[in-house]
């Protein structure tokens, strides 16, 4: 209930009464204007503008004037577990709100099919429209599609674009998966300094992927023959009791 409120309250701040959202048809929303109900919309990619009909009247949009449109929700957008029907919604409803929510559930789909290409393809299609508020969880399944494709120099510009201007929990990340490439190359001991241990030792406030630099930190030591593995294995278990080093 709490959660609810929270997003009544956003909503209402930025100028949308989630009564209109909470109706079934189409909900237009114009910078400058209220949230509205329209009969249907279209979106033209070639023409960059909304096609809206409403009542007897049909009329266009440019883009720069639409906050955002919103149709009905495609059926199983949430619960579909097909490649292909996740795919079309992304097709049809592109920039029609649900394309966003089809894509956030359709990326790690094909990275973890070796479908790597597509996903590559996905990504940079969809980067311009969801920009700034692209989910990390998406960066990091586009940067795994990369390095399975073997397209390590577009990776590693990534990798070095997000450290200067990403997020901390971005940055850190990106510092985890730079050390997998050093190591993969062989270069263990960089994949330490220039990866895993920039990770446990400066961003020691990021929790998301402080278990992972540990576990690999541990690993690279192990295969340098360095006793410090045994130092970070005790401070693996302090930290997440229970847990060992694979």
């Amino acid at each position: 209930m709490r959660n609810v409120r929270i997003v009544a309250v956003v909503l209402l701040c930025a100028g949308i009464d989630p009564a209109v959202l909470a109706q079934t048809g189409t909900v237009l929303k114009r910078r400058g204007r209220e949230a509205e109900l329209v009969d249907s919309a279209r979106y033209s990619r070639a023409r960059k503008a909304f096609t809206i009909a409403k009542g007897p009247a049909t009329y266009v949009v440019e883009e720069a004037e639409v906050e955002f449109c919103r149709p009905p929700k495609p059926t199983g957008l949430d619960t579909t577990t097909s490649t292909a029907e996740l795919a079309e919604i992304v097709k049809t409803h592109r920039r029609l709100w649900w394309d966003v929510k089809a894509f956030e559930r359709l990326m790690p789909m094909y990275v973890r099919d070796g479908r790597n290409e597509e996903a590559i393809r996905l990504f940079r299609d969809m980067h311009p429209q969801v920009a700034a508020d692209m989910p990390l969880a998406l960066h990091r399944c586009y940067w795994d599609a990369l390095k399975q494709e073997g397209r390590l120099r577009e990776l590693e510009r990534e990798l070095r674009s997000t450290v200067q201007s990403g997020s901390r929990e971005a940055a850190a990340w990106a510092y985890v998966m730079q050390g997998d490439l050093l190591s993969r190359r062989g270069n263990h001991r960089e994949a330490l300094v220039d990866g895993y241990l920039k990770v446990v030792v400066l961003f020691q406030d990021v929790k998301s992927c402080r278990r992972d630099a540990l576990r690999r930190s541990i690993a690279t030591f192990e295969t340098l023959g360095d006793s410090r593995a045994d130092t970070l294995r005790r401070q693996l278990i302090a930290e997440f009791p229970g847990e060992g080093a694979t």
